[in-house]
């Protein structure tokens, strides 16, 4: 008998239903989340401290993220934008191609105008440059004086062997470019340029040309092979040494760089 009912007094303590079990309503498990902590829909729980946390409710288009400061919360596209340090319309996936954005770098009245600077001297060899500058696309290159060619001409009547003529004066340093000359008539007649000082352009000198050119009727390019820089205040003298035939005119004509 006291077998059969200790065995009946368990049956009535032990259920095999669940549902069955006194106090159920009891919050006797506060480490489980209920359904009853979300409070509205599109609600997110956040840890607040150890063993603690807060409700966030994210609206359309918001996310959930922490600023600089502060703790997670709800954040705008604007504000996410901020935190990921990213423009409006931004693309910075590899797959796809930058916006259309050429505007914005106007050099003129864009936004992010593109640095310009006004370009250099046309230079006598190429180079890339290290300026952290652009130029426009009108921009204009000065070129130096020293590159703008000038001219001289003048006709010299043939004289005497040894006699000497003006051709120029040089009031700067320069270069001579070219020398030609034109000779009339049945004339031979053996010939140099020389660099003389304007004080003494009557004697000495350097020869223009190595050798003493022959010329003859017709037109005859000076090879220019052994002097081309004219010092300033210097004179370029032609200087006859032989003359044969019926003397007529030479023309003499020539270009140059001032340096």
């Amino acid at each position: 008998m006291p077998e059969l009912l200790e065995r009946r007094m368990l049956e009535a303590v032990v259920k095999d239903d669940h549902g069955g079990l006194d106090g159920l309503a009891n919050d006797d498990h506060p480490q489980y989340i209920k359904d009853a902590e979300f409070t509205a829909a599109e609600e997110v729980l956040v840890g607040t401290g150890d063993g603690t946390f807060g409700q966030v409710t994210l609206a359309a288009s918001q996310f959930l993220a922490k600023k600089a400061a502060g703790a997670a919360t709800n954040v705008t596209a604007a504000e996410a934008r901020t935190i990921l340090n990213v423009a409006d319309g931004a693309d910075v996936t590899g797959a796809n191609p930058p916006q259309a954005h050429e505007g914005s770098h106007d050099p003129e009245d864009g936004s992010d105008k593109l640095d310009c600077a006004a370009p250099v001297d046309i230079g006598t060899a190429n180079a890339e440059g290290d300026a952290h500058s652009f130029a426009r696309s009108n921009h204009v290159h000065k070129i130096p004086n020293k590159w703008r060619t000038r001219t001289f001409n003048i006709e010299i009547p043939l004289p005497d062997a040894a006699d000497g003529f003006l051709v120029h004066w040089f009031p700067k340093a320069s270069t001579l470019v070219a020398i030609h000359t034109d000779t009339e008539a049945a004339t031979s007649v053996t010939f140099n340029m020389y660099e003389r000082p304007t004080s003494d352009s009557w004697s000495g000198g350097v020869k223009v040309d190595a050798s003493d050119h022959v010329a003859t009727t017709g037109f005859l390019d000076m090879d220019l092979d052994n002097n081309t820089g004219m010092a300033a205040d210097s004179c370029l003298i032609f200087v006859a040494s032989a003359v044969s035939g019926s003397p007529g005119n030479m023309r003499v004509w020539g270009e140059y760089l001032v340096d």
